[in-house]
C-alpha cells in the first residue's frame, strides 16, 4: 500500500501524536460484511495495530474502549478511547464520518448518518469525552474518493505515545 496516496491530518497533543487517515479505494473493502480474513490483512497492511471498528447501526450507541481491540465487530455508532496504540475505525457509504480529538489525547470515531445525528450521536460521544477543547475533523475536510454510488470515506484514528505508555 501506498501511504502517500491515504490523506491524513496529524495532531500533536501534548507529548502524544494522534494520525487520522482515510482509505481510498486502492485500499480495499473494510466492510465488516466481508470476509474475516481478509480484512484482517487490508487492516494490518493499512494500519498496523489492533483496530476497533464498529458495525454501525446509525444509532447513538457510544462504545468506550479501555484497551486496544476492545468492541471490535460489536454494535455501535462511536467509539471513544484514551489508550495509547489504539486504532478506531469506522466504515461509511453516504454518512459523514467524523473524528473527534480532545485537549487531552482522548480520541473518538463517529459514524454519523441522518438517523445517528438527527438523534444526537455526535453530541452523545463529544459528552462522554473527559477533554476541555474537542477538535472535529470530517473526513470530506481531507478527501473523499467516488464511487459509482457516490462518495466513500473511511476514517481511522490512531494515538501513540512514544515517551510514555498507559
Amino acid at each position: 500500500m501506498n501511504r502517500a496516496s491515504s490523506p491524513s491530518l496529524v495532531f500533536e497533543v501534548g507529548d502524544d501524536t494522534v494520525q487520522i487517515r482515510c482509505s481510498t479505494m486502492a485500499d480495499g473493502d473494510f466492510h465488516l460484511d466481508g470476509h474475516r480474513a481478509a480484512l484482517l490483512h487490508r487492516r494490518a497492511a493499512f494500519a498496523p495495530g489492533v483496530w476497533t471498528q464498529l458495525d454501525e447501526v446509525h444509532g447513538t450507541a457510544v462504545l468506550r474502549v479501555t484497551h486496544p481491540g476492545e468492541h471490535d465487530f460489536a454494535t455501535g455508532d462511536a467509539a471513544i478511547t484514551d489508550r495509547r496504540n489504539a486504532v478506531l475505525a469506522a466504515w461509511v457509504g453516504d454518512c459523514a464520518p467524523v473524528a473527534l480529538v480532545g485537549d487531552d489525547g482522548t480520541i473518538a470515531v463517529v459514524h454519523a448518518g441522518w438517523r445517528g445525528a438527527l438523534a444526537g450521536v455526535l453530541q452523545a460521544t463529544v459528552s462522554q469525552m473527559s477533554s476541555g477543547t474537542v477538535v472535529a475533523v470530517s473526513y470530506t475536510h481531507l478527501r473523499a474518493h467516488e464511487t459509482v454510488l457516490g462518495l466513500v470515506c473511511r476514517p481511522l484514528l490512531e494515538t501513540k505515545n512514544i515517551n510514555k505508555f498507559v
